[in-house]
């Protein structure tokens, strides 16, 4: 038997990490707390935006300036567990668990309104306050003074030190939102992926010059072009990308850079592609240039690489006509590279609805009406999202389309970068459990997306929350941390399952420095990653899977990452218990929170997705974490509760043997950092999943199964008068204590239980303490009554102690 499954602890931070900033000098002064109030010390906030050492001053505000400011809130006290196993609090109950005071709530509010503010948004939650007001009373709550400064090209409106409230309300405030007019990174995009059809067709050998032996190449060529390498995988598993490097130098072995590369493909079936789409293989500085390959069909042949100088384009100021006619270039090719596919045929066109729900055995929960329906699924993004292109997918795969309901956040969102997101995510929700209520929680900015989050929670509507972006936490500025956690600790005393993308960038979150991205990283966030699948077309069951390894590369800002499944360590939050014990490699030693936790297909062929009225191959783990969403709500439809912050540690406790088959682990693969290992690894997590037998493992997790009584007291103490505490603890099917079982004590005549009935905590325990009255054997029956229907364990145990004297011992 598996030792019960202890508490859900609020997991310890890095020492040190997201403290409060010390008093600066220069906030010596005192402030006062409301208009009449004692003078008290000002204590410095976190604040999103400031000026940086980047801005150039450009001048004061301007006084006409009106900015609205979110303020993020949390109680200073310790936050409690999250509610056991189908438990969920209230809004209002999360509050009083989690959040500030009621009077800390309207102190608050009274001092921002004493200061000119108008307050024009207060939450239930109680963890966010939002107030708009000019620059002038701006600067008069905050103790800030707002200038105009350029950044990047752009003047911004910003303060140059951090905002400071009088040390009693600065107590609850974790972080400031809205001083400055620009002030948040832009979060990872997602991948889209190249339209495959287009690529089956190799291009014919003279579409870029003929292609000669390297011995029949000019001497100008082979002067330069000494050694030419390619290696790759000689096998590989059909429908899975084969990635090769090409290499090359001069006689002197120094690389040569800018040589345009590509492959010679015999095969028709064949797709390829460069880092962003067929002849933009091009050697770098170090002389190399990658490039993939991907088929279906199972076949042998030889593959064969040519490479040529790659002359510039002609500058823009060139005579438009007649152009000199360009040399035509000579190629020259590597030794052939054998290159064997085996394993069954795989499809190659883009997943659809169906075909997703085929491979990870999601289709008997929709057969059997477990569809998502009475559960609400919650995304938060901050851009447009398209209600024709989500209709016109359900049509496209013939299936029921879900309920969508947009709550626009702050105003009237507008596109841009991630605009196709908030589309791309409900058609994946809805692709996998139609009969869902999804949420589309559009905010106006990427800033909003706080205010998003904090709405979500209160008008409890929602019980899985999906987002499909992430910051770098080498991005998140100092301080704004505590506002995350206090949102994803808040959801998870609610019962919600938040989910989000481990990120499209391997294990460099910002493109550069190993890290990994938030929300992701937070211990009460199901951190979803990707893979490649391979799907048999004839049974529609997955064929092969591998890590989604670095493939191509994003363009961030003039920085070229690599695409691949975002994993690694966190460096803020430390590793959750529920992130130790058997199916974690031995190797792993660091203390951190790792990065996934599961994962999903995430790159070819991608997902078949309708944006823009077009259809279009997507992917990236923007479309994995969302289908993991969907999974979700699935099976809550067909347990009839809630998951939330108790997904995880069941996810793991399946994994490492409590329910084998739930997850397939994949080992093959890296992120550049790390490499895809058995058990859990920071690529793809504990692998992906078989849903109809996690559903299977949900439901036996959620029946009460043993009924233990355990004596918490120890030695000869028992005598008449004498309180004894008793812990009884149940246990479900796999050995896992279960929270919120109601358990009654009866005491037999001469004795008595306090209290009679009550129900397990977190930990699968009820506590009682028992008195006896008069000596001799007292047998006590616990029982777990029937309750929860079919489900009901309806077991009793005696509990029998003898109580040996009528007054305490000699010397007791």
């Amino acid at each position: 038997m598996l030792r019960p499954r202890g508490p859900m602890p609020r997991p310890r931070r890095r020492e040190g990490a997201g403290r409060a900033v010390a008093v600066a000098a220069a906030l010596a002064a005192l402030a006062m707390a409301a208009p009449g109030a004692r003078a008290q010390a000002l204590i410095p906030v976190p604040t999103l935006g400031l000026a940086g050492a980047g801005a150039v001053p450009a001048g004061p505000a301007p006084t006409s300036a009106s900015l609205r400011v979110d303020l993020l809130l949390r109680r200073t006290g310790p936050l409690p567990p999250p509610p056991p196993l189908g438990v969920r609090y209230t809004p209002a109950q999360a509050a009083d668990r989690v959040a500030p005071s009621p009077s800390q709530y309207a102190s608050l509010a009274s001092y921002l309104a004493a200061a000119g503010l108008t307050v024009t948004r207060r939450y239930a939650d109680r963890l966010l306050l939002q107030v708009v007001g000019p620059t002038a009373a701006l600067e008069r709550a905050f103790h800030v003074t707002l200038a105009t400064y350029e950044r990047a090209g752009r003047h911004v409106l910003a303060p140059a030190a951090p905002a400071a409230l009088p040390a009693s309300l600065a107590a609850t405030v974790v972080g400031i939102v809205g001083l400055a007019s620009d002030g948040w990174p832009t979060p990872a995009p997602l991948e889209r992926l190249p339209n495959l059809a287009a690529l089956r067709t190799p291009p014919a050998p003279d579409a870029a010059g003929p292609v000669q032996d390297s011995a029949q190449a000019d001497l100008a060529a082979a002067r330069f072009l000494s050694t030419f390498t390619v290696s790759g995988p000689s096998s590989v598993a059909a429908g899975l990308e084969a990635v090769y490097r090409v290499r090359l130098l001069d006689a002197a072995g120094h690389p040569l850079a800018g040589y345009a590369v590509r492959p010679v493909l015999s095969q028709a079936e064949t797709a390829y592609a460069g880092p962003t789409g067929p002849g933009s293989m091009v050697t770098d500085s170090s002389g190399q240039a990658s490039f993939w390959l991907l088929t279906g069909t199972p076949s042998s042949f030889a593959l064969t690489v040519a490479a040529a100088p790659n002359p510039p384009s002609p500058p823009s100021s060139a005579p438009p006509s007649p152009p000199p006619a360009p040399p035509t270039p000579v190629y020259a090719t590597a030794q052939p590279v054998a290159v064997s596919v085996h394993g069954p045929a795989a499809s190659l066109s883009p997943y659809t609805a169906s075909q997703v729900n085929s491979a990870y055995d999601v289709t008997p929960l929709l057969s059997a009406g477990a569809d998502g329906h009475g559960v609400g699924v919650g995304i938060v993004i901050w851009n447009r999202f398209s209600l024709s292109d989500v209709e016109s997918y359900f049509r496209m795969n013939g299936g029921p389309q879900p309920q969508v309901t947009v709550v626009p956040i702050d105003g009237t969102p507008q596109p841009g970068d991630g605009g196709t997101e908030a589309t791309l995510d409900v058609e994946r929700v809805g692709g996998t459990a139609p009969g869902s209520h999804i949420y589309v929680y559009d905010a106006a900015t990427v800033t909003g997306v706080f205010d998003a989050l904090v709405y979500a929670l209160q008008t409890a509507k929602v019980s899985v929350l999906s987002m499909s972006w992430g910051i770098p936490e080498s991005d998140v500025p100092d301080g704004f941390f505590d506002p995350f956690e206090a949102l994803f600790d808040a959801a998870a005393q609610e019962g919600i399952t938040c989910i989000a993308s481990s990120g499209d960038t391997g294990s460099r979150a910002d493109g550069v420095h190993t890290g990994v991205n938030v929300p992701a990283s937070s211990p009460y966030v199901l951190a979803v990653g990707g893979t490649q699948m391979a799907v048999d077309p004839a049974t529609g069951a997955i064929a092969a899977q591998a890590a989604w390894s670095p493939d191509g590369s994003f363009d961030l800002g003039n920085l070229a990452a690599p695409a691949a499944s975002g994993g690694g360590y966190s460096r803020y939050y430390a590793r959750p218990p529920w992130q130790v014990g058997p199916g974690l490699p031995p190797y792993w030693t660091e203390p951190f929170r790792g990065v996934p936790d599961v994962s999903l297909a995430a790159t070819y062929p991608g997902y078949a997705t309708i944006l823009d009225g077009k259809s279009q191959a997507y992917g990236g783990t923007s479309a994995s974490a969302p289908t993991w969403a969907g999974f979700v709500a699935d099976i809550e439809s067909d347990l009839g509760a809630d998951l939330g912050a108790q997904l995880a540690p069941l996810l793991y406790a399946f994994a490492a043997g409590a329910a084998p088959g739930v997850f397939t682990p994949v080992t093959a693969g890296d992120n550049i950092g790390f490499r895809a290992a058995p058990g859990w690894n920071p690529v793809t997590g504990l692998g992906t999943p078989d849903v109809a037998l996690l559903d299977q493992a949900m439901r036996t997790a959620f029946t009460p199964s043993t009924l233990e009584v355990v004596r918490a007291q120890t030695g000869s103490l028992d005598y008449v008068g004498q309180t004894v505490t008793v812990e009884a603890v149940v246990l479900d099917a796999f050995g896992l204590a279960l929270g919120g079982v109601p358990v009654t004590v009866e005491a037999p005549y001469g004795a008595a239980a306090s209290p009679g009935n009550t129900a397990t905590d977190a930990t699968g325990v009820a506590t009682f303490q028992l008195r006896a009255s008069a000596a001799g054997v007292r047998t006590y029956v616990f029982r777990v009554p029937a309750h929860n229907g079919p489900d009901a364990l309806g077991q009793e145990l005696t509990f029998p102690f003898a109580v040996h004297w009528l007054l305490p011992p000699p010397g007791g």
